[in-house]
């Protein structure tokens, strides 16, 4: 901590966001030089931590008593209602007591202000550990794909073929995601985890065993590991509202859980190539298999409240969570997400090809993750008077904005600003998307629901990635950043109708709490 100065006010308090204090408000503390001392409104804006705390500032404590430490202030006294003395000496408003002080101003405050949502997060019992096992199970999502790719290149399989191999990959993912997500609501999450991370790994090893000579045997075996892949982003997502007390935690897990999702696809390609270098690609892809299995078992087996969790009581039916209007709607807006990000993995290869700099579309594919990854921390720490319903559609319309100036092609300096700002908008759509669905989502159906919107973002991302082939043949670079705008848009107008019927749509009921048993 840094002090005032001595005689400067140096009370110390304590907030939500732990201990702060008030330093002299003067215009050479605020950095500027517009007289002697700031508004005394501004210095309580910048003091006054909550309505629920404001016991523990000067303002609103008993004549002459330190709120901090009990100590009387050397300048204020019993008569003076609760206001220190102003000093000639001094400038007004200035209390004095003796304990140190911390700038409001500064950059240590201002990072504890953003951190202290995550902190709060983390500090909550079995969070860390379900986190951490959730994600090493699910970088299969970033390692799959690419070693694949890499195990049937190292058999002189051409790229038409590793192509339709990827895409029924993709595509059994999107079919099985539902289907197993109806299962755990049904069944609970730790027999279904468990079972299709059996499959999956089975399907993974005999993809190896084919030794990538028999197309047949690479197919089935593809389809067998996508469909029977572990639904272990919507079982942690159905599972936080049992888990955290606090509707504001649950929150701030969605928006984490967005935004980490970008480091799976950064750390795992980098994963499979360096143990392709180093065992080999047949080895690389037993490696995926491998952590999915470790990363299922850590994250379903030693926790209680993964083993106790079950779906809400529900009327069975065959559409199940797509009976809800709100979800079919929020649905089909994500297709348009996923269209807008299929768009962007042609747009950045032909962009790189247009200006001629080899690598600058894995910077602008970097650029556009950072970016998520920041924009869905940021969108954590805020607390929303908005519903989620509400948001949503300004979301998805302000990614729109950068990639409509990349219909100019610019100078690469400017197509890296462009994509940062288009990408800050893509993990707060998530985590706003995952906030909607456990509010309106029918009873029982929770994580049936959450595999229906990853199902849409991979069909959509599909989807735009042939529309993007075709726009660029036919209508050339111009053309390939039109359809992310266009899909965007379209995105928000469905997104649009989403207020009134989630005015009118199912709700959940309070979730059964199980932070008691977590502890």
């Amino acid at each position: 901590m840094s002090t005032a100065g001595k005689g400067n006010c140096s009370f110390r308090a304590r907030g939500p966001y732990g201990r702060w204090a008030s330093p002299p408000f003067t215009a050479r503390t605020a950095g500027g030089a517009y007289g002697r001392t700031l508004p005394f409104a501004f210095a309580v804006a910048f003091t006054l931590p909550s309505k629920r705390n404001r016991s523990a500032h000067p303002l609103h404590t008993p004549a002459g008593q330190c709120p901090a430490v009990g100590r009387r202030c050397i300048r204020s006294s019993p008569h003076s209602r609760g206001r220190p003395r102003r000093p000639r000496t001094r400038p007004p408003f200035k209390p004095i007591c003796t304990g140190p002080a911390l700038d409001p101003l500064s950059s240590h405050f201002r990072s504890s202000l953003v951190l202290a949502a995550y902190r709060t997060f983390f500090a909550q019992p079995k969070v860390i550990p379900l986190f951490a096992a959730n994600f090493l199970g699910r970088m299969t999502g970033g390692m799959a794909p690419l070693g694949i790719t890499l195990f049937l290149r190292s058999h002189d399989h051409g790229f038409g073929f590793i192509g339709l191999v990827l895409a029924v990959y993709q595509l059994s993912s999107a079919t099985g995601g539902p289907l197993l997500g109806r299962a755990v609501d049904r069944f609970g999450q730790v027999p279904v985890l468990c079972g299709s991370a059996l499959g999956a790994a089975a399907g993974y090893v005999l993809l190896v065993g084919s030794g990538g000579d028999n197309r047949q045997a690479a197919l089935a075996a593809v389809m067998l590991a996508g469909l029977l892949a572990p639904p272990l982003e919507p079982c942690l997502r159905s599972l936080w509202p049992n888990v955290l007390a606090k509707p504001e935690l649950v929150a701030t897990a969605y928006a984490l859980d967005a935004s980490l999702q970008e480091i799976i696809f950064i750390v795992g390609p980098l994963l499979i190539v360096l143990a392709g270098e180093l065992a080999g690609q047949g080895t690389a892809l037993l490696l995926t298999a491998v952590l999915m299995l470790l990363g299922t078992a850590a994250y379903a087996l030693p926790h209680r409240a993964v083993r106790a969790w079950r779906g809400l009581p529900h009327q069975p039916d065959w559409a199940g969570p797509l009976r809800s209007t709100v979800l079919r709607r929020f649905v089909l807006a994500m297709v348009g997400v996923g269209v807008g990000l299929g768009a962007l993995n042609i747009g950045t290869v032909a962009y790189e090809e247009h200006v001629g700099q080899p690598g600058l579309s894995g910077v602008l594919l970097g650029t556009f993750a950072g970016s998520s990854l920041v924009g869905g921390l940021v969108y954590g720490v805020v607390r929303w008077r908005i519903a989620p319903a509400g948001r949503l559609p300004w979301l998805m319309s302000g990614s729109s904005l950068g990639f409509a100036l990349m219909i100019s092609v610019p100078r690469p300096a400017l197509a890296l600003v462009l994509t940062a700002a288009a990408g800050l908008f893509l993990s707060p759509v998530m985590a706003c998307g995952f906030s909607l669905i456990s509010e309106h989502v029918p009873n029982g159906t929770a994580t049936e629901a959450f595999a229906w919107m990853a199902t849409a973002v991979t069909a959509g991302n599909a989807l735009g990635a042939y529309l993007a082939g075709l726009a660029v043949q036919q209508g050339g670079l111009r053309a390939v950043f039109v359809l992310p705008v266009v899909a965007a848009l379209a995105a928000a107008l469905v997104a649009l109708t989403l207020g009134r019927a989630a005015r009118g749509g199912p709700r959940l009921p309070e979730p059964r709490p199980v932070s008691e048993a977590v502890r």
